[in-house]
């Protein structure tokens, strides 16, 4: 892997995120869709008063930024090809490997970005499945913050970057690596968490076991195995020295943005085809270990029906006989 070419490893890259930017396009407006409509099917409304904010709209809004975020990173991309084989006078080469350019620092910090809400939506997320335990999110929350700090020194590494330099045993490819591992924390606590979670609440409640539970799960670890992945790609790459990490890292953006929308759209699906029975990771919040341990003694209770009954003679006299009928029903 360390005898990839520079160019031809962004030539490359341009390729990948485009791809994977139009699948990313269509989840991300499907998802928007989905979610308007049954943030609209509750009874919400985006004007006409305050309202509520619920968690629907909470994914609306991260929906909104990562494709905001996403789509300011591919056109930076587009664009930095044709700086660097028309507009800069020293060329290609020279272009790619000197990364404090401007165009680089921002889509560097669109990359950043998108990693951060990602992981505040999977922390999130988890935040409703464990029915807002504020004891399970300080771990991640820690790591949101690194992330967070992480992402900003590396903004700023870059743009102290001199031509000549190796991005890999400078300070910014020290705090590169922190980032990743940060964000790779998250991703994994926070998904076994929810695993975790679902897997016992659907193992508690015996006999009434749920399909709709364990699909949710599975949504749930694919989703975040394709950005795990991905994740663990760019630190083997990095760590190696191969300039295959230009790919990975800046396609890794668009890859955190497919597994988020991954999500909404396969629940929203669900909500589509089974409105009752579906059961997704906003709901699940609402099955609490107090509510499955609690049991019920049911007594033998009595039952009675009054039945009038209306009778016609010849002689055109009407009268109403009642009867009672005593029922006794042991549930």
């Amino acid at each position: 892997m360390g005898q990839v070419a520079l160019i031809p490893a962004n030539i490359a890259t341009v390729c990948v995120e485009s791809f994977l930017y139009g699948i990313f396009f269509v989840l991300s407006t499907v998802s928007l869709y989905l979610l308007i409509k049954r943030y609209r099917e509750l009874g919400g409304q985006f004007s006409g008063g305050p309202h509520p904010w619920t968690p629907i709209m909470t994914f609306i809004v991260a929906n909104i930024a990562l494709f905001i975020s996403n789509t300011i990173h591919w056109i930076l991309v587009v664009i930095r090809i044709f700086m660097a084989f028309v507009t800069y006078p020293q060329g290609p080469l020279l272009f790619y490997a000197d990364i404090a350019q401007p165009s680089e620092v921002v889509q560097s910090g669109a990359l950043i970005f998108t990693a951060i809400v990602n992981d505040a939506m999977m922390i999130y997320r988890m935040w409703i499945v464990w029915g807002y335990s504020k004891r399970v999110v300080v771990i991640p929350l820690c790591t949101l913050v690194g992330l967070t700090v992480c992402g900003i020194a590396v903004v700023y590494q870059m743009t102290r970057f001199h031509l000549g330099q190796n991005i890999f045993i400078t300070d910014l490819g020290r705090w590169l690596t922190s980032n990743s591992v940060f964000t790779l924390c998250t991703n994994l606590y926070c998904t076994s968490m929810i695993a975790w979670r679902i897997w016992r609440i659907n193992d508690t409640v015996e006999g009434h076991k749920s399909n709709n539970l364990m699909s949710v799960l599975a949504i749930i670890v694919e989703s975040s195995a394709i950005y795990t992945i991905w994740t663990i790609f760019f630190l083997v790459t990095y760590e190696v020295g191969s300039n295959l990490q230009f790919l990975s890292n800046q396609t890794l953006s668009i890859v955190a943005g497919i597994s988020f929308m991954l999500v909404n759209v396969r629940v929203g699906m669900g909500w589509e085809q089974k409105p009752p029975q579906t059961i997704s990771t906003f709901a699940a919040a609402q099955i609490t270990s107090r509510t499955l341990n609690q049991s019920y003694n049911l007594q033998p209770m009595t039952v009675c029906i009054s039945q009038a009954v209306d009778c016609d003679d010849d002689l055109s006299k009407s009268a109403s006989q009642f009867s009672s009928k005593g029922m006794e029903t042991s549930v």
